[in-house]
């Protein structure tokens, strides 16, 4: 009869619990996202909190002031950014046909502006009549409905709740460590700690940073989207790759109805490829530097799988926490290498 012994009977179990524990996650990924966005959006605001406390303002004054000016900025944002977006929609229409003539001038393609504008109006008409039959079905949907709504109010209200009780949380937690390896993950859980801070507040420079690379590059191409192709392309950088996608992507389609020009083409490519060089090579090393330290492949792989995992939001999520389980494993390695299991010997074994 095999015997098992109390520490191989702790670590079964503490697997088993680890594998339940992942599988409530992944169901209700809905709920512990926006806790998650939550829990970040106080981690990051915190060390300001907590300059202002030092200085003599109370915590919940600066947590006031701090999310009334966050709302008036997204609202601002918002009462800017969509009448741009809609304004440049209603040139596109207007600029098609100069943009048929400029593609039958180039190419061999012989394009009917009647036919195209006959079938433009079709599928506007199907896809508004299958638009109205999505958005039904999503405000009937009392599941997504309710999503949408815990997604939206949770965050800021779990980000107030533990930014005013971030001491008394943060003490109450290291009490619930055994004290025999509370040292040891106190310890961790800070280097844990840094590297999402570090990471944090590097990308905010870097997104910052290439919207105004973009922004710069774009205007003395000419384009008329400069601004908003610009900062779009800067904030979409949190994403890797997807900003450089589709600034790139949206450049192209304003330089074609502009200029019809193959020259401003280049131009655009120069653009973004300043852009892309200066994110490799000097904001992200200079900004965010070693800290995070993941191999590209690990990055590909870790938005990847966050992406299947969790959707966009884990594609948004996926290289801090890639980072968090880098320091993990490495502390993990640095404890396997220093045990009797790596360091026994063969003839420690048969003495």
């Amino acid at each position: 009869m095999f015997e098992i012994n109390r520490q191989d009977a702790l670590r079964f179990w503490s697997i088993v619990f680890i594998i339940i524990g992942l599988v409530i996650v992944y169901f209700l990924s809905p709920v512990i996202i926006p806790f998650a966005l939550g829990i970040i959006l106080a981690y990051i605001l915190n060390p300001l909190v907590v300059h202002m406390k030092r200085v003599g303002v109370p915590r919940w004054l600066t947590i006031t002031v701090l999310f009334v000016v966050g709302l008036v900025i997204v609202l601002l944002l918002l009462s800017l950014l969509v009448p741009v977006f809609e304004k440049q929609i209603i040139n596109l229409i207007d600029s098609a046909p100069q943009v048929l003539a400029w593609l039958q001038a180039k190419t061999s393609l012989q394009l009917e502006p009647d036919a195209l504008k006959q079938a433009l109006v079709h599928h506007l008409q199907a896809g508004g009549s299958v638009f109205r039959s999505v958005w039904t079905a999503f405000m009937s949907s009392s599941r997504v409905l309710i999503e949408t709504i815990i997604s939206i109010v949770i965050i800021p209200i779990v980000a107030v709740y533990l930014l005013r009780d971030w001491d008394r949380v943060t003490q109450n937690l290291i009490d619930l460590l055994p004290r025999k390896h509370r040292e040891k993950t106190v310890s961790m859980v800070k280097e844990c700690g840094e590297v999402l801070g570090a990471f944090f507040r590097g990308q905010l420079l870097v997104m910052i940073g290439l919207a105004i690379i973009y922004c710069v590059g774009l205007a003395i191409v000419g384009l008329d989207l400069w601004l908003v192709i610009g900062v779009t392309a800067g904030l979409l950088s949190v994403v890797p790759y997807l900003g450089f996608i589709i600034g790139f992507l949206l450049s192209i389609a304003d330089v074609v109805i502009k200029y019809h020009s193959w020259w401003y083409l280049l131009y655009v490519c120069i653009v973004f490829a300043i852009g892309h060089v200066a994110e490799s090579y000097i904001l992200q090393p200079w900004l965010i530097g070693n800290r995070i330290g993941l191999h590209p492949l690990a990055v590909i792989f870790a938005v990847i799988a966050g992406g299947i995992l969790f959707g966009f939001v884990g594609v948004l999520l996926a290289l801090p926490v890639a980072a968090v389980i880098k320091v993990l494993l490495r502390h993990l390695h640095n404890h396997y290498i220093h045990s009797t299991h790596y360091t026994e010997t063969v003839e420690d074994k048969s003495a």
